[in-house]
């Protein structure tokens, strides 16, 4: 649901320098931004966990409190889990924030410290990392999560906006109606958001970019100088 902030409806998240975990992306899932933060007019530490789908331009809640969290698949699977208290329990979700299924690790609660994915986050293995104190003493715990045949393959996606197929067309904006976004038109093929599929780990993303027309908006003017007049060249 919507928040009542009036007019401090700001979205502040917390950076590299905070505890929390920072706000984070990875170039293999086009448009998905993850960050904890507050809404309000500063940072606070009434903390819960946002996302974005579509590069930063709108966002919604997707957990109370700080988490940390993983994106992999293409963006087709992402994980999280509590990071400030001991838990034995993630969440992951197969499309893009929309839902959210528990799933239990272990049965004694820790302190997850991470959860990593190999470097180009497309695979669907998934590594989780934390330590608890047992008896005085520090205990290291690993687990690993693979996603690969929970859910079919992926179609057709050569085929994308099609009824058979499993991907979608986006194009990233800087306004509501302006695709122009740093100079260029782009379109991007990802997976439907709610096409319950795995991607295939190998798969390239397909990008297809344009160059925009030049405006009056592209422009500015050099340090030490102005316009005679709005509209001046």
């Amino acid at each position: 649901k919507k928040y009542d902030c009036g007019d401090n409806c700001f979205l502040n998240l917390f950076g590299l320098s905070s505890d929390y975990p920072p706000y984070y992306s990875v170039e293999s899932a086009a448009g998905i931004i993850i960050g904890n933060g507050n809404i309000g007019r500063y940072l606070t530490r009434d903390v819960a966990t946002f996302m974005s789908r579509d590069g930063g331009f709108t966002w919604f809640e997707i957990a109370k409190g700080s988490h940390t969290y993983e994106i992999g698949n293409h963006g087709g699977l992402i994980l999280l889990a509590k990071d400030q208290e001991p838990t034995n329990k993630i969440k992951y979700s197969w499309n893009e924030g929309l839902s959210w299924e528990d799933f239990t690790l272990c049965e004694d609660k820790f302190n997850i410290k991470n959860i990593i994915i190999e470097p180009s986050s497309r695979g669907h293995y998934f590594v989780i990392y934390g330590e608890k104190v047992k008896n005085g003493a520090k205990k290291g715990i690993v687990i690993g999560l693979n996603f690969g045949e929970v859910y079919p393959p992926c179609r057709n996606p050569n085929y994308p906006d099609s009824e058979d197929s499993d991907y979608e067309t986006w194009r990233p904006r800087a306004g509501e109606s302006n695709e122009c976004f740093l100079g260029h038109k782009v379109s991007i093929i990802r997976r439907k958001r709610d096409a319950k599929c795995i991607n295939n780990e190998l798969m390239e993303q397909k990008i297809i970019s344009s160059n925009c027309d030049c405006t009056e908006d592209d422009y500015q003017c050099d340090i030490g100088y102005a316009r005679n007049e709005p509209g001046a060249p």
